[in-house]
């Protein structure tokens, strides 16, 4: 298995059923409709990065973050993983966090001082994150209008 940064206007036709799969299982209740031009743009400004876990040419986990200095604090630079999903084939093996520790290494040459994962509460990312000294630090709190 090989962990690469990828573009992300590449491989995002070809992760399409991983990031579906991905919003399945732990997306929200709204249609998954995400804007690839986005991603692309926003990789053309230096503020996205993908890695690709690959395993027999076929792609089989993938990370997307943004890298952006915070608004209450110019100086300080965040590395926020917006998604991070590995095939459930997969998750037994190195390709998780294999692909963790290139998002934090390429967050890190970015300038990043920090960085924010996502994680369902109790979930196998969560305490994966804990037990790679993450702290839980914020609550997210959602209503329906």
């Amino acid at each position: 298995m090989k962990i690469i940064l990828g573009d992300i206007g590449e491989y995002m036709p070809v992760i399409s059923d991983l990031m579906r799969e991905n919003w399945e299982e732990t997306g929200y209740d709204f249609k998954f409709s995400p804007s690839y031009e986005t991603y692309v743009s926003l990789q053309a400004k230096g503020l996205m990065f993908a890695f690709f876990a690959i395993h027999d040419g076929r792609v089989v986990g993938y990370c997307t973050a943004l890298v952006s200095r915070e608004l209450h604090n110019l100086e300080i630079v965040t590395c926020t993983s917006d998604a991070l999903f590995v095939s459930k084939a997969y998750r037994n093996t190195t390709a998780g966090g294999r692909l963790i520790l290139a998002v934090e290494q390429e967050a890190v040459k970015r300038g990043a001082m920090r960085m924010r994962w996502t994680a369902k509460t109790g979930s196998t990312l969560h305490w994966t994150l804990e037990r790679r000294g993450y702290d839980a630090s914020d609550i997210t709190l959602i209503k329906e209008f």
